[in-house]
């Protein structure tokens, strides 16, 4: 499913204070915006584990509230002076006030679980061919939901567009303390925060399509009434069209590490898709136990579209009623 990305500004104003209540790890990291040319000071957070004294993720400290007793530990578990630490956290969050946080710049972790998901998601295994959600060949309209940046799509679509079904993206995305986050991980969307434009906003955007405008992104059986993608072999009815559609989605998506010109001499990543093609979206979200995300559909071109509603990621997973397809 591609998407163009780029940064946002934020703010760090809370994170000495929330240190005292519960263990927290901070890791400072300055890296380099390509787009902006501009360094980029980043402030990150991270729970720990309060019965370790080994922090789980890199950091230049922890504090730990164990048993009422606030101490420090460096990253080789060995305790240091807690108010040095404390000077140099506080010079850190000082230095970076004005400065950008980690939800404007990608950290390389989630990168590399990013890319880890490419190489995972692209060799097909027995075990791919899961229970999906089917869509009736009863209902004559379909109620979806797509991930976007570029607003309400015009009718009739003119491209391919990715779709699942909307009470089940609820679902996964409910409750996750970071939406925009969260869904990209479902759907297996590179982990950008911020749009390709500074114009731009991400949106969760419903609307109801034909339901014989819409197939299954599996090269097994493109049936959207099929419980299950076949893992075996590629279906024999598939058309030129739909050919295509799957070699392209299969060289745009197994990939890694390329990078896109832009305007002038700047250079933007070109991110690869962790695609299955097996009916479902790779949930790279490495707390995930099963890495299954959504059922994935693609409405096709000429279809048109109606009832259509926008929702910012933060409304549509935050709602206590989930949206119904």
């Amino acid at each position: 499913m591609p998407h163009a990305f780029a940064p946002q500004p934020g703010q760090v104003n809370f994170v000495l204070l929330a240190a005292f209540f519960r263990p927290i790890c901070f890791e400072r990291a300055c890296s380099t915006n390509r787009i902006k040319n501009v360094d980029l000071c980043t402030l990150r957070m991270f729970e720990c584990c309060t019965n370790s004294a080994r922090p789980i993720s890199p950091c230049e400290g922890r504090l730990d509230t164990c048993n009422g007793k606030l101490h420090v530990c460096n990253q080789k578990g060995q305790q240091v002076n807690v108010r040095r630490k404390l000077a140099v956290l506080a010079a850190n969050l000082l230095f970076c006030a004005g400065c950008t946080t980690q939800s404007e710049f990608p950290p390389l972790d989630l990168r590399q679980y990013y890319e880890n998901a490419i190489r995972e998601a692209v060799v097909r295994r027995p075990e791919f061919a899961v229970p999906l959600r089917s869509i009736s060949s009863d209902r004559a309209m379909v109620s979806v939901a797509t991930f976007t940046e570029w607003g309400v799509p015009s009718t009739p679509l003119t491209r391919n567009t990715w779709v699942s079904l909307p009470e089940q993206l609820h679902e996964l995305c409910h409750g996750k303390p970071d939406s925009i986050l969260a869904i990209q991980q479902i759907l297996g969307l590179p982990p950008m925060p911020t749009p390709s434009r500074p114009d731009h906003q991400w949106a969760v955007v419903m609307f109801t399509v034909p339901r014989d405008k819409i197939f299954r992104p599996c090269p097994g059986g493109t049936d959207i009434a099929a419980p299950r993608c076949s893992a075996e072999g590629v279906a024999s009815n598939l058309n030129d069209t739909m050919t295509r559609f799957f070699l392209s989605q299969i060289w745009n998506s197994d990939r890694i590490g390329f990078t896109t010109q832009g305007n002038g001499t700047v250079s933007f990543q070109d991110f690869g898709y962790p695609f299955t093609g097996m009916g479902w979206s790779y949930d790279w979200n490495p707390a995930s136990p099963t890495h299954i995300g959504v059922s994935e559909y693609v409405v096709s071109p000429g279809a048109s579209v109606k009832n259509v509603s926008s929702m910012s990621p933060d409304q549509f997973c935050s709602g206590r009623t989930a949206p119904t397809s």
